[in-house]
């Protein structure tokens, strides 16, 4: 045998007991060898069923924010929030304005709602720019990888042994949170009562308070909700109506009314 011949010889060998080597290993340490392909489809189940996850997670802080807005809607518009009622309507301020802290009461209504459809606790605030909701669960979500139940009967026998194997990992954690825009419901009724509390400012400490309110409530209407509705005042208290719902102002002078 010639030298080149002697050479190809000894690799030959070397490749055979590297390959025995390796085979020696996984069999006795129970190291598995799973074809290439199987740990990225494995990945693939995984980031699609936390996609899902994240839709539900998505769509039921999307439901809760609903309900917190019909809650609180109803809360200011039918409830005593705190000054009082007139005529069977809300008082929204007295000598002070009783409708306070907005934001935190609907996110106190937003986590009562969400909490009671899910199962894992989610810290919830609001985004730096208060126009969205955040909410994360300290703890992660948990997905078991199933194992592929297809017809390969057809397909190439790589294919068939690919779907046999277990998956390269069986159980998976991922972070479990969500981030939703405030309903524009919401946002509208903060800016009724923002407005409100600035018509209140604006004609408190005026003698003809008909003439200041015709000149500064804008779109808010008179008593039975209509474009015409006559101006009523009982005591310098006014019924004002906005997309269908009522409440009251009293417009208290804080100085001599001028």
């Amino acid at each position: 045998m010639n030298k080149k011949g002697t050479i190809i010889h000894w690799i030959i060998f070397g490749v055979f007991a590297a390959l025995g080597t390796v085979f020696l290993f996984s069999s006795s340490s129970g190291f598995d060898l799973h074809p290439y392909g199987t740990w990225q489809a494995s990945l693939i189940h995984v980031q699609q069923d936390a996609e899902v996850n994240l839709m539900y997670l998505n769509q039921v802080a999307r439901v809760a924010a609903s309900d917190a807005v019909n809650n609180y809607q109803q809360k200011i518009f039918e409830n005593d929030v705190g000054c009082g009622l007139f005529a069977g309507l809300p008082l929204w301020n007295s000598d002070q304005f009783c409708v306070e802290q907005m934001d935190i009461e609907y996110l106190e209504l937003f986590k009562k709602s969400f909490q009671e459809k899910v199962t894992t606790p989610h810290n919830l605030n609001y985004d730096n720019t208060g126009q969205f909701i955040l909410g994360k669960s300290e703890q992660k979500l948990k997905i078991i990888e199933k194992p592929v139940n297809a017809k390969l009967d057809s397909a190439s026998p790589y294919l068939r042994q690919i779907a046999s194997l277990p998956p390269f990992k069986t159980e998976y954690e991922v972070s479990s949170a969500f981030r939703i825009a405030l309903p524009e419901e919401f946002i509208e009724i903060k800016e009724t009562i923002d407005f409100a509390r600035l018509l209140y400012l604006a004609c408190k400490n005026k003698q003809d308070l008909k003439a200041c309110l015709d000149k500064n409530r804008r779109d808010l209407k008179y008593f039975n909700c209509l474009t015409d509705s006559p101006y009523q005042e009982d005591g310098r208290k006014v019924i004002f109506c906005k997309d269908g719902e009522k409440f009251v102002l009293e417009f208290v002078p804080q100085t001599e009314i001028k």
